[in-house]
């Protein structure tokens, strides 16, 4: 029997690394400049749940 090599964790990293800048900063940085520039927290989080949406909808 083959003995198969396996994948290195830091190539998962690198991976999945552009997913979640965008996903961090649509959760974190962007609400927090929405509010400053006067939008009510309702508006901000309503913003944040259609960006990271995408997300889930990828996951399925």
């Amino acid at each position: 029997m083959v003995k198969r090599e396996s994948t290195a964790p830091f190539l998962f990293f690198i991976l999945d690394l552009p997913s979640d800048i965008s996903s961090g900063f649509a959760s974190i940085t962007l609400p927090f400049i929405l509010t400053q520039a006067g939008f009510s927290v309702a508006a901000a989080g309503y913003i944040v749940a259609l960006g990271v949406s995408a997300n889930l909808w990828r996951f399925l």
